[in-house]
């Protein structure tokens, strides 16, 4: 049989049965639980910061790259709204789109910063900007094997091709 049977609403519990039946206990329990919930979404929203951060060091780096060679010999741009943005705006116009929507994204994950969906999409687009980065070193690295055929698709006036000269 069970020492948890109760005959009157006044009467305790016994002692055999856990202090988390107790009114008490339970409500301590549940801000213990909402204290360790609380302090789970700060941390999420300082990674979700410092990732934001990572995000806007990486674009920088993408912009500077671009710039760098649209400026000098010339470069492939494979992204179509990039390349009409470099054809219509110039540095000006893709300084300015880079800006614009880099600030539109990291202000997206810092105002949802506390929620793990926030968190989520920081890390991949902190993946994606790595790729990016890890793609213009690899260019960097063996852009001198690439010169005969840039050359070739500067002559040609492949529509991929962007170049401002200065």
């Amino acid at each position: 049989m069970s020492d948890l049977v109760l005959s009157h609403p006044d009467q305790t519990l016994s002692p055999a049965c856990p202090a988390a039946f107790e009114p008490e206990a339970t409500a301590i329990s549940l801000d213990a639980a909402e204290d360790r919930a609380e302090s789970r979404a700060d941390a999420r929203a300082r990674r979700v910061a410092l990732l934001s951060v990572a995000i806007v060091l990486m674009a920088w780096s993408d912009l500077s790259q671009t710039l760098s060679y649209i400026r000098s010999v010339g470069m492939v741009e494979l992204n179509p709204l990039a390349r009409a943005v470099i054809e219509q705006g110039g540095v000006p116009g893709l300084t300015i789109f880079k800006l614009l929507s880099v600030t539109l994204c990291v202000g997206i994950l810092l105002s949802l910063r506390r929620r793990v969906q926030a968190e989520l999409c920081a890390w991949v687009c902190v993946a994606g900007m790595l790729a990016l980065t890890a793609h213009w070193l690899n260019y960097n690295n063996n852009v001198h094997l690439l010169a005969p055929f840039l050359q070739e698709l500067a002559a040609s006036n492949a529509a991929e091709w962007v170049h401002i000269p200065n």
